[in-house]
């Protein structure tokens, strides 16, 4: 069992709210005495208000330090509407040379909240933190997970999907603070500091996860539960990788096992495909998406 309290938290925007209210349900329901913290980066009056009405969640205003700017906002609409558009895509980057710079920076900028935020929350909890992508939801408890030893946790797409994934080994969607305050500060400053040496990319906050990791084992990703040590200027931070398929499982086409799947990750461009999913689970009804458990896998058993 876990002795002590496991705080959660996430950064969201309005077109997240419909996961992010099922997953302070589910929350509430699983860790009742736990701490919610939603970094608010541009809800509405009404979604605010259905998330204070849980016990367990904190509502943190974050909507200037997470607004992109202005003058860089205009050429990134217009790139995206290049980029989401087959033809034009082609004609700017394969036929023009264009580089979209502006989207990608815009894309940066906000994935870069999630180690902001993350450091900003050490203020307010003393260890035991669980990052959630605001499109992420719990539906089992994880204790099992702070029973093992570890400081920073990060889950690992299997061989496979890396191979076809474009973000590298790992999905940090999820992330596992085991560790006081003072390690997760100093973890995420050194996080914050990696992308910055990494050339501008749309997910380099993910891919400097990942640097750090092979710093602390350079076979970390050859198993799932392989540990890891992270010297930082004389800071010792053990690391473990934990399998995307049962912490952080995105592929539903042929259901579900609460035991075996226990964090569930819609993706932003997912969640509407999956919303009567998610109003089951927010409803305690997993009964049509369930599947049956498979037997004998090392993933389930670390």
């Amino acid at each position: 069992m876990v002795a002590n309290k496991i705080n959660f938290i996430t950064q969201a925007h309005e077109g997240e709210s419909h996961v992010v209210i099922c997953s302070a349900s589910t929350l509430e329901k699983l860790y009742p005495n736990s701490t919610f913290y939603i970094y608010d980066g541009g809800l509405t009056e009404e979604t605010r208000e259905t998330l204070r009405s849980f016990d367990t969640t904190e509502l943190v205003d974050w909507r200037e330090e997470s607004r992109f700017s202005r003058l860089k906002n205009v050429p990134a609409e217009i790139e995206s509407k290049i980029k989401n558009d087959k033809y034009l895509n082609h004609l700017a980057r394969e036929v023009l040379s264009v580089n979209l710079k502006y989207v990608t920076a815009r894309r940066d900028f906000l994935v870069r909240q999630k180690p902001r935020s993350i450091l900003d929350v050490t203020e307010s909890i003393s260890e035991n933190l669980v990052w959630l992508d605001a499109d992420v939801v719990l539906i089992n408890r994880i204790n099992e997970v702070f029973d093992l030893e570890f400081d920073v946790g990060a889950t690992a797409r299997s061989r496979l999907e890396e191979m076809s994934s474009a973000y590298g080994p790992i999905n940090s969607g999820v992330l596992f603070f085991k560790t006081d305050s003072e390690t997760i500060e100093s973890f995420t400053r050194e996080w914050l500091q990696t992308i910055e040496r990494r050339e501008l990319a749309p997910n380099r906050e993910q891919e400097a996860v990942a640097d750090l990791f092979e710093r602390s084992n350079e076979q970390i990703f050859d198993e799932y539960y392989e540990i890891g040590n992270l010297d930082l200027s004389g800071t010792s931070i053990r690391t473990r990788t934990f399998p995307c398929d049962r912490y952080n499982h995105y592929n539903f086409e042929y259901g579900v096992h609460p035991d075996q799947n226990q964090i569930l990750h819609f993706k932003a461009d997912k969640s509407e495909q999956w919303r009567a999913m998610i109003d089951d689970i927010r409803e305690g009804d997993l009964s049509q998406w369930s599947r049956k458990p498979v037997e004998n896998n090392p993933i389930f058993t670390p």
